[in-house]
Parts: structure tokens; sequence; C-alpha cells
């Protein structure tokens, strides 16, 4: 038990002296960011690389003021846990989800929803929450 304690405290630091990584959008589009945070913990969230994740475009379509044109996103994170689409469409509702199944088997699939994307694009956080 000491060893896996000792293993976590060195994780936390290492955790610590790298940061977290930047949440920005794209000037335009969406940015998907793939995160782990722990429960009553303030700001303890941090991306996760390598988790899969799908959206598309739903509800009626793109509104009057979209733009781009990609309407169905799939793939997985890379560095900080994010992915960039600057030719995703704007100025509509996607649906979507993350598959943590691989990177963090407790929270499988999770954060089924739909998200408004305004014309000036988006950050879609999905949050595994650990407790």
């Amino acid at each position: 038990m000491k060893k896996l304690v000792d293993g976590l405290a060195l994780l936390l630091i290492a955790l610590s002296l790298t940061g977290c990584p930047q949440q920005t959008t794209s000037s335009t589009g969406i940015t998907v960011w793939t995160s782990e945070s722990t429960m009553g913990i303030p700001n303890s969230q941090f991306g996760v690389p390598g988790t899969f994740y799908a959206l598309s475009v739903s509800g009626g379509g793109p509104g009057p003021n979209s733009q781009g044109h990609q309407s169905v996103l799939s793939g997985v994170t890379g560095s900080g846990g994010m992915a960039s689409y600057a030719d995703a469409i704007t100025d509509s509702n996607w649906a979507g989800y993350a598959d943590f199944t691989f990177t963090i088997p407790p929270c499988g699939v999770t954060q089924v929803f739909t998200n408004y994307v305004p014309p000036s694009g988006a950050l879609i956080d999905y949050d595994c929450q650990v407790f």
C-alpha cells in the first residue's frame, strides 16, 4: 500500500509540474477536449490524450450564421486531450460522446449529450469525473 501511495504522490507531483493544457477554442469550428477531474477538488481537471470521441450535427442542421463544412467529427484526442476542427459547422447543435474505456476504464462511455456551437466556435469538454 505504501508503494501505491508513494507512486500516486509522484504522479501528482509530475502532473503539477507539467501544468494543465490551455483550454482554447479554434478561431472558428470546434475543439474537442477529453479530460479527467477529481470530484469535489477545484481545478483538478487535466487533459486525457488517446480517448475516442464522435460528434455529428443534430437537430435541424446549421443556423443562418453558420460557418464551416464538416458535419461529422470522430477520432482519438492528441496531446493534452485535444482535437481541433477549424472547418466544423458552427451555429448548430452537435450530439456526441467520448469513450474513456481504454484510457480511464471506470468512466466507460460518457457524456452523451447535445451542445450548441455558436458562429464563433466552441470548446466541447467531455470530462470523466473520478472520486
